[in-house]
């Protein structure tokens, strides 16, 4: 399996975007998938430059109701005209984000017209095949993003609530019996998401985990609390056998936090990383 990140808040090859934002190209066996595409056309011209071929992607995931990691779904339209895509049911939900001065700005996704046909809104797991599958519905008590605390969701009546990340979706793929687990922010917790997907398994591990934690408030500009930060990485310690690759919502300071503690375990993925598993 081949991971290569189009898009990412930093950029380790100064040819590319880097955007505050997450789009992963994944190469496994016979699939082409992209989870996410950030905000705008930068996973377009990131593709390019790495010669990644987006025509033939068979597979859009969008892990949740975000413009940072669909809001470009208008020029993904532009270069594929084959691709499934996936996401939740409640992903079409106006979306708001609360600043410091209590004012509001839109957050949620824009929908292209020319992929009405393409889009499948799911409400529960879905195999997409033998080997790969979305996940969702996560539960549990464990570390969630304080971070959540400002971001809203309208109903379709225009209420305006808190949003409780049901939208939020994920994905496994079970490739040469290594499980490899994708997440884009993580807002319902990353340990949580982790301990509703090895369920799902039936009990097996997930040997890697790539994606953003949500320990980085970009309203505030600032980390979660040190104490919350490590009751995280205690949890993330349970999963003694699995590699996290990090980025996004994680932050740069977040990520150079948690590699004192998980030391090899954890990892960063920056615009134009590619991971070899």
């Amino acid at each position: 399996m081949k991971i290569i990140t189009l898009l990412e808040n930093n950029t380790c090859n100064d040819a590319l975007v880097p955007k505050h934002g997450m789009s992963l190209y994944i190469e496994s066996e016979s699939r082409k998938i992209l989870f996410d595409i950030g905000p705008d056309d930068s996973f377009v011209k990131n593709a390019h430059a790495l010669g990644v071929d987006l025509s033939a992607v068979q597979y859009l995931i969008i892990s949740h109701g975000h413009y940072d990691h669909g809001g470009a779904l208008n020029h993904f339209a532009r270069v594929n005209q084959q691709a499934k895509i996936f996401m939740h049911r409640t992903a079409r939900y106006q979306r708001v984000a609360r600043g410091l001065k209590n004012d509001y700005r839109e957050i949620g996704l824009k929908f292209d017209a020319a992929l009405n046909e393409r889009i499948l809104f799911l409400d529960n797991n879905y195999p997409i095949d033998d080997h790969a599958s979305i996940v969702m519905n996560f539960d549990g008590e464990g570390f969630v993003p304080n971070g959540n605390r400002s971001l809203f969701e309208k109903g379709p009546d225009g209420s305006l609530h808190n949003d409780a990340f049901k939208h939020e979706i994920a994905l496994i793929i079970d490739e040469s019996g290594r499980h490899v687990f994708f997440t884009g922010c993580s807002h319902s917790g990353i340990s949580n998401m982790m301990n509703t997907t090895r369920q799902y398994l039936g009990g097996r591990n997930i040997d890697y985990v790539i994606g953003g934690f949500h320990i980085y408030n970009p309203a505030t500009k600032s980390l979660e609390q040190k104490d919350r930060i490590d009751t995280l990485i205690a949890e993330l310690e349970q999963f003694q056998h699995t590699i996290f690759y990090t980025g996004h919502c994680t932050s740069t300071d977040g990520y150079g936090y948690l590699k004192q503690r998980l030391k090899s375990a954890v990892r960063e993925f920056h615009s134009g990383s590619v991971i070899h598993i």
